[in-house]
Parts: structure tokens; sequence; C-alpha cells
């Protein structure tokens, strides 16, 4: 039986620098090409053949492939067997801002992608990519995307320019403490991370650098904490699940029972009836 082929692209309004693909039993090839964009994506299932720069690398699952804008290259399910995989396509104005905004913190020269191999095997790296793609298709937040995109790409750039990303940073910053008043206070907002970087008044980069290493969450994930939490003191007075989910800000019921399982272990009507 033949294997259904899946090739889809996503896109959001808030989010005009990115742009992602999914690509599932993909029997498609591909001429040699380029992109204005940073492109950078992981083998799911099966092999492939990447070619670019001259150089043509065999790759498979756990694999990332990293092409920068307008090299040419090609990359095509090997043996003309079926594969999947996630790509991502970033905006370089969006990318030069980050550099820059990791220049500023740093103090050095911003870093350059183009000293990025062409393929590399970073499980971190991999599951950030694969868990933007997966949010982009379903129902994750602007914030969530925009936050775990910063830091797997600050990460990334932080590898191309050898920065070093342990340097200390002083506990209880005051730009920290107000997002995370603004947080409580606003936890049904969906807030963008720009929104959070103004309340700090930092670049959004620092924000998230700043802020995980002080709390140990990014902004987002401090703030589904903080809506879980609000959801406990709700389910211990009886309210429906559907109310909860609205009054708590998740988008919906299905969103609620995955985040509050992931804190919690238990689905919210176990809580419940606990």
């Amino acid at each position: 039986m033949e294997q259904t082929a899946i090739n889809k692209f996503c896109r959001r309004k808030e989010l005009p620098f990115l742009e992602a693909r999914y690509a599932l039993n993909s029997d498609a090839c591909y001429q040699k090409h380029s992109h204005p964009t940073f492109s950078i994506g992981v083998v799911e299932r099966g092999t492939s053949r990447h070619y670019q720069t001259g150089q043509t690398h065999r790759i498979g699952p756990g694999a990332v492939a990293i092409t920068n804008a307008e090299v040419v290259h090609n990359c095509n399910p090997d043996m003309s067997r079926r594969w999947s995989y996630h790509m991502l396509h970033l905006d370089t104005d969006w990318l030069d801002s980050l550099a820059g905004q990791m220049q500023e913190v740093h103090g050095i020269s911003p870093p350059d992608t183009s000293h990025l191999p062409a393929v590399l095997y970073d499980i971190e790296l991999y599951n950030d990519i694969v868990e933007v793609n997966r949010d982009m298709q379903g129902k994750g937040s602007t914030l969530e995307i925009e936050s775990r995109l910063t830091t797997m790409m600050s990460r990334l750039l932080h590898q191309a320019g050898h920065l070093d990303s342990h340097d200390p940073i002083p506990r209880s910053h005051p730009a920290v403490k107000r997002v995370r008043e603004f947080l409580h206070d606003s936890e049904e907002m969906a807030a963008t991370l720009d929104e959070l970087a103004n309340i700090a008044q930092l670049s959004p980069y620092h924000l998230i650098r700043l802020f995980r290493q002080e709390v140990g969450l990014t902004p987002h994930a401090y703030q589904i904490n903080i809506r879980v939490n609000r959801a406990k003191q709700l389910l211990r007075q009886q309210k429906p699940l559907a109310q909860i989910a609205q009054e708590t800000a998740f988008s919906d019921q299905a969103h609620f029972q995955r985040c509050f399982k992931r804190h919690t272990a238990m689905t919210p009507a176990q809580y419940q009836k606990d």
C-alpha cells in the first residue's frame, strides 16, 4: 500500500520572519536552488543526500542540516525512497538582529553563521527544531514559538561565534522582576516577546538569557507555570474543565490538559477528583 505524502508550509502573521515546513513520506526531488532565508532542518525518517558548496552529505534521522541564505543546495531522498523532515526558514534581518543583540551583551563581533557546518548532530537542537515546527502546525502560542526559536538560534550562534554562554549574570535583576510581576498580573494575556522585552528594557535575546538564568525557565514556561497553578485553585473549586481552560487562557481544553499533565503527571480531571 502506497504511503500518503504530506507537504505543508506553516506561517503566522505574528511571526512574519519565520516559515515552517513539514514533509511526511515525501519522494519529491529538487533541483539545485537557493533561498533568501537562513534554513535549518532535521531528518525525522529515511535518508537523504544533502548537497551544498560542492559537497554531498548522506544524512538520516538525528541530522541537522544548515544552509545559509543564497547558498546553492538541494536535499533529495536517498535512492528515490520516501523520507520525512522538518524545516525552518528564517529571515536574515531577524537573524542579524539577534546577532546584534548578542553583540551588545557580550561586547564582541557578531557571530557569523557562515562558520557553521552544513550538517551537524546535536540532539537538543534537533528536538528544538521539531518542537518549533510542531508548534507552528498546531496551537503553540506566539510567545512559546518565539522564545524557543530565540533560545535555539542564540545557542547556535554561540557555536558559530565561539561565545562564552556561561559568563555570570547578577541575580535579582530588576528587569526580570518587572517581567515576572507583569506575567503574574496579566496571566490571561497573550504577550509577545517584544512586549516583554519592552517591559524589561532589554533586547529579546538578553531578556530570555537573563530570565532563564535567574528563574530557571523561559518567560513563556514561567507563564504556563502560573496558569497551571491558577488552574489548580479553580479545580479545587470544582469549576467545569472547559471554563477553567478559558479562564486560565489556554488555547483549548486539549492544550490545557497537555500542559497540566506535563506539570503534574495527571490530568485536570484526575486532579479535581483527588
